[in-house]
């Protein structure tokens, strides 16, 4: 017995998904900013040393608490304002009905970078904070799952 889901389905299911991983992004970020100006290793912020990001920074003429991703920092307000909108647009397209064609590309486009990203950010945290690096797993994995959703509705289109 096959499980067939309509295509309103599927759409609400990319909306709740793109919806709960942009949620879950900026939740991430917003501990993992908390936790930076928390405490480190037992002392209080700022007096603690990371030597190992000192010397990342020095090398790249950064602070350490500044990630840089293709010469940008994708954890600074610009761009989580601009991922956090593309959500929030693609959602409101999928739940206005949009076209397929248009908006299902361009689902799977996002969804698939900020996957991307998001495993790259779980290996970066997963020497340094087992509970952050699960955050971006689980986050990379719900955009990955988007990616399958978008996929199934491709194919819907096509058929």
């Amino acid at each position: 017995m096959r499980l067939l889901m309509s295509t309103h389905m599927l759409r609400m299911l990319m909306v709740g998904l793109l919806s709960v991983s942009a949620v879950g992004f900026v939740a991430g970020l917003a501990v993992e900013r908390l936790g930076k100006s928390d405490v480190h290793d037992g002392e209080p912020a700022g007096t603690a040393t990371h030597e190992e990001g000192a010397t990342e920074a020095a090398e790249t003429g950064g602070t350490a608490s500044e990630e840089r991703v293709f010469g940008f920092n994708p954890e600074g307000p610009l761009p989580v304002t601009v991922a956090v909108v593309i959500s929030a647009v693609l959602v409101a397209a999928l739940l206005r009905g949009a076209r397929l064609d248009v908006v299902v590309p361009v689902a799977a486009a996002f969804a698939l970078a900020f996957g991307v990203l998001d495993f790259v950010e779980l290996g970066h945290q997963a020497g340094e904070r087992a509970g952050l690096a699960g955050v971006a797993g689980v986050i990379g994995a719900i955009h990955i799952a988007a990616v399958g959703v978008a996929v199934l509705l491709w194919r819907r289109r096509v058929a």
